[in-house]
Parts: structure tokens; C-alpha cells; sequence
């Protein structure tokens, strides 16, 4: 029997060897953030105030990411739900809802990241659907590395970002 594929959601996961409450600090601050997906990142509270870098982001809070990548791409968003040291979820523009589920395993953390509510016209099948897989893939494995210890394997070279966007912006 054939199986229809749900291009509205994607699932991915990896094991961090770190504790749940280490892996939501680099969630959930922007200091955190910062080390491992967007260059730049702000977190605001409901009344406009910019949090502290090392400040934990809550529920309601608005978020603004930049990337080296094409030249400064950014973007901005909410903070939907944050479980200490178990959920954080954001808007993620047009692309949908992105979670990250924290579950201790094996000495460190399994992180789940569910993309969900994605548009399904057949441009976001590419852009949204495949695009956030392959770029949630690679920064997973950043997430990872930074984490445990290892290098940053962003490029943090501008020029250099715009020849390699699709791996590792």
C-alpha cells in the first residue's frame, strides 16, 4: 500500500552529551543561540525590553536572528512555549512552527526538533519543507558540536558564506 509523505512536518533528532538544562540555555538565551545557529540573536519581552544575552526567553517573548549568510539574512519571531529545560517552541516566519523537545537519555539529552505547519503549495515543498531539513540537519550537528566541546562548523567568513549558503550558512 502506498504511503502519502506529509510535507506540512518533519521530524529530526540528536543526541547531545550534555544535561537537558545545558541544551535549553543554548535555546532559550541569546548568548546561547548565538553559539550555534544565527550570528546575531535578541530576545524581547512582552514589554519591548531587550533580555540580557544570558537571560532565559519565556513564553510570549519576541526573537530577532541574523546569519553572515547572502548578505545578512534575518528574521524575527515568538517564543510560543518555554518549558524549562524540557520545550522551547518559536514561530518561524512563513516556514511554519519549529519545537525542540529536551528528553534526558544516555548520560546527556536527546533533542527532537519537530517543524511543523508548514505551507504545502509545491515552491514550500522546496524552500520550506526541504530547505529547513537540510538547515536544521546541519545546525543540529552544530548544536552538537558547539555543545560537547568541538568547533563552531558555521562560516563565518561573509564572502565565503555566499559560495557555500547551502550547507552551512
Amino acid at each position: 500500500m502506498a504511503r502519502t509523505f506529509d510535507w506540512s512536518r518533519f521530524r529530526l533528532g540528536i543526541h547531545v552529551r550534555k544535561t537537558p538544562p545545558q541544551v535549553f540555555r543554548l535555546l532559550a538565551t541569546a548568548a546561547g543561540l548565538a553559539k550555534w545557529f544565527p550570528n546575531e540573536a535578541v530576545y524581547r519581552d512582552r514589554a519591548g525590553r531587550t533580555r540580557r544575552p544570558t537571560e532565559l526567553a519565556k513564553s510570549g517573548d519576541a526573537y530577532f536572528k541574523r546569519f553572515v549568510y547572502a548578505g545578512g539574512v534575518q528574521g524575527d519571531g515568538v517564543v510560543l512555549s518555554a518549558r524549562r529545560e524540557r520545550l522551547f517552541k518559536i514561530s518561524f516566519g512563513e516556514n511554519g512552527e519549529v519545537c525542540f523537545r529536551l528528553k534526558p537519555k544516555d548520560r546527556g539529552t536527546l533533542v527532537e526538533l519537530i517543524q511543523d505547519r508548514i505551507p504545502t503549495h509545491p515552491e514550500a515543498r522546496i524552500e520550506s519543507h526541504l530547505g529547513c531539513r537540510t538547515g536544521w540537519t546541519f545546525f543540529l550537528t552544530n548544536l552538537k558540536s558547539v555543545a560537547e566541546g568541538g568547533p563552531d562548523l558555521r562560516e563565518t567568513d561573509s564572502k565565503r558564506a555566499r559560495d557555500t549558503a547551502l550547507v552551512n550558512m
